[in-house]
């Protein structure tokens, strides 16, 4: 009687140990939205960022996404994601020179054109680029304990006219005082192949809002 009771002691024990693991499993609910932009009814195609880079007309896009908290002002999300989507659109073309196999099978150590562009792509601002479209939301969603918390999401989409954007890397390049021309030449061919890759490659308009 003794072991019948231990036994069943002990099977309760585990049982109970695997409900409580069950129960501990964080559940994940679906996202919702309490508030759009303009009081929208649905997300702009575009905020979902996406497409990363696209060319709209004259200009060469990119799209930039940022969330904070739920107490925070739409306006400061939005700014940030502005300087975010400035400082992605250098970071890309700095990261596309650095894998370019034309400039690597060149000689490029300490030359003058390729360090000065490397500074301003990491350190200088862009200029002439400007919002074409910016989106907040607020949501409630799901963190990674289950629990649910209220954040807000916005995104903007940052565009620079091609050939001023184009000139103004050339112009980066050029004021470096000496150096070897092939490899300045190679810099500004890079770049733009850089551009017209994007050009090609967009055949679906981002929508506006």
């Amino acid at each position: 009687m003794k072991l019948t009771s231990l036994l069943f002691t002990l099977a309760l024990a585990l049982t109970s140990g695997c409900v409580s693991s069950q129960k501990s499993q964080p559940e994940f609910e679906e996202t919702q939205v309490l508030s759009r932009a303009g009081s929208l009814s649905t997300t702009p195609d575009w905020a979902s960022g996406l497409t990363p880079y696209s060319v709209e007309k004259d200009d060469f896009v990119t799209i930039s996404t940022l969330t904070m908290s739920g107490d925070s002002r739409p306006d400061a999300c939005t700014q940030a994601a502005g300087s975010v989507g400035r400082t992605k659109i250098l970071r890309q073309i700095k990261e596309n020179i650095s894998s370019s196999e034309q400039i690597s099978e060149l000689s490029t150590t300490s030359d003058p054109s390729l360090e000065t562009l490397m500074v301003f792509l990491s350190q200088g601002s862009l200029t002439g680029a400007k919002t074409l479209a910016n989106y907040w939301e607020k949501r409630v969603e799901s963190d990674s304990s289950g629990s649910r918390v209220l954040r807000l999401y916005c995104a903007v989409k940052v565009g620079i006219d091609k050939k001023y954007f184009q000139k103004q890397i050339s112009d980066v390049i050029d004021g470096a005082k000496g150096g070897d021309p092939e490899i300045r030449q190679k810099l500004k061919q890079s770049h733009k192949d850089f551009i017209d890759s994007v050009t090609a490659n967009n055949q679906i308009p981002i929508p506006k809002e």
